[in-house]
C-alpha cells in the first residue's frame, strides 16, 4: 500500500513538473527545459520522492528555493512549488514585478 501512495505521489509531481500533462512510459518527447522554484515545505515533498537525476529528465535545468537570491532567467518557463501563504505570494509578486522571472 504505502509503495502505491508513494507512486501516485511522483506520478503526480511528475504530472506537476509536465505542466499537468500526463507523461507514459513510451513517450519519447524531449522535455521543456524549466526552472522549479520551491518553497521549504515543497523542498520537503519533492526531495524523498525525486531526486537531481529525476529532475533533470524532466527538463529541471534549475531547482532554487523561492527566498534565495538569483539573477533573471529570461525566456525560461518557472514552475512554483510553494504553500500559498502571503509571504510567498507576495514574493512572487515581487520576483514579477522586478522583472526578475519570466513566463
Amino acid at each position: 500500500m504505502a509503495s502505491v501512495l508513494r507512486e501516485k505521489q511522483i506520478n503526480a509531481l511528475k504530472r506537476m513538473l509536465n505542466f499537468n500533462v500526463n507523461i507514459s512510459k513510451t513517450s519519447v518527447a524531449e522535455p521543456v527545459w524549466k526552472v522549479l522554484v520551491y518553497d521549504r515545505y515543497g523542498q520537503d515533498i519533492i526531495s524523498p520522492l525525486l531526486s537531481v537525476k529525476d529532475l533533470r529528465e524532466m527538463g529541471v535545468t534549475l531547482h532554487l528555493l523561492l527566498h534565495s537570491d538569483r539573477e533573471p532567467i529570461p525566456d525560461v518557463p518557472v514552475i512554483y512549488f510553494v504553500m500559498p501563504n502571503e509571504e510567498n505570494i507576495s514574493r512572487i509578486g515581487q520576483l514579477h514585478l522586478l522583472g526578475t522571472e519570466m513566463q
